[in-house]
């Protein structure tokens, strides 16, 4: 991912190649930003997200199983748990670079929309390697590029956790994660052509409704047995 992102960056853009490996970015472009946060932040939220993750893990475990839709639904929180957590543990691994790194979220339960979410708050790391790729299609609409957007994030997420679930256990669960983001683009359509007019309550209501609501298809069965929850 980090060389694709090198390859598809202009020339005069492009950093050393040795600078690829440098850093927890998949994306060079997120070198920008400069709101770093301190060495001691990143080991801080490592050890509360950790906390957060193995606790609400063993809570799901002991008392959620066997799950169905709702109990699913409340699962949803290990996942920003497990990321943010994941995003810390690169922070210190790539300390040695240099002091202070780009965290991967930004508060994103202060968003205010979910145009908001998933454009400002959410996992900027891929974010950023997202807007990447989309330079291969410039001369698409904005709005296309949104939905190719999305497209490529649901080829992500199918590659990185439905594949590796299917070649070992030889059961298919493809097009649960695509069905996902492409709801999320239907969303994020509704909310900047109606929602957008609406009261700041009612677009926040729909950002959470949409992103939780069909997160079942997100937190699937390979999901879940990565995070040690097999209901069978």
């Amino acid at each position: 991912m980090k060389l694709v992102s090198w390859w598809v960056t202009p020339a005069y853009g492009r950093r050393s190649f040795k600078e690829v490996f440098f850093h927890p970015y998949l994306s060079l472009s997120t070198l920008r930003h400069t709101n770093l946060s301190l060495p001691s932040s990143s080991f801080k939220r490592l050890g509360i997200f950790g906390i957060l993750l193995i606790s609400w893990l063993y809570l799901s475990y002991t008392y959620l199983l066997p799950l169905n839709y709702w109990k699913t639904l409340l699962i949803a929180p290990a996942v920003y748990f497990l990321t943010e957590a994941m995003g810390a543990t690169g922070e210190v691994f790539y300390l040695w670079s240099g002091p202070g790194k780009f965290q991967i979220h930004n508060f994103p339960l202060s968003s205010k929309s979910l145009s908001h979410f998933w454009g400002r708050r959410w996992n900027r790391w891929v974010q950023d390697w997202l807007k990447d790729l989309s330079r291969c299609f410039i001369q698409s609409t904005p709005p296309q590029r949104m939905i190719i957007t999305f497209i490529i994030s649901g080829l992500f997420h199918e590659i990185m956790i439905n594949l590796p679930y299917w070649i070992i256990f030889k059961k298919s669960y493809f097009g649960t994660m695509m069905a996902y983001f492409l709801i999320q683009a239907v969303g994020i359509w509704l909310d900047k052509s109606y929602f957008k007019r609406q009261h700041s309550y009612l677009r926040r209501i729909f950002l959470w409704i949409m992103v939780v609501g069909p997160s079942p298809l997100f937190i699937n069965r390979p999901l879940l047995t990565f995070l040690g929850l097999n209901y069978e």
